[in-house]
């Protein structure tokens, strides 16, 4: 492993233990904004998991958003590439383009 991974990952990992250990209550999470008093759907879980599972949401979701940009960088540059290769397809007469006289 490299040496950046072990300087950045054993003192991330060892605060996530930290975390999960001063943590450990079971926390409500109620997922109903309408009633207060009887929610539909509540899960109780302990505080570190909640926190964990939505560092990894934002994690998972940030990937969803980088793939999206890649793929459209590269659907665009695929276009770019069949527009120039069209436009070297035509004759020299029909590349210009001939704006109407306003």
């Amino acid at each position: 492993m490299r040496l950046t991974t072990w300087i950045l990952g054993v003192p991330v990992a060892l605060a996530a233990i930290w975390i999960a250990l001063a943590n450990r209550q079971l926390v409500e999470l109620s997922l109903d904004p309408f009633s207060q008093t009887a929610p539909a759907l509540t899960v109780q879980m302990p505080l570190y998991l909640l926190l964990f599972l939505a560092i990894l949401a934002g994690v998972l979701l940030g990937g969803f958003v980088i793939g999206f940009r890649h793929v459209a960088r590269v659907s665009g540059e695929v276009a770019d590439s069949a527009s120039r290769r069209a436009k070297a397809l035509l004759p020299q007469s029909m590349r210009k383009t001939k704006t109407p006289a306003k």
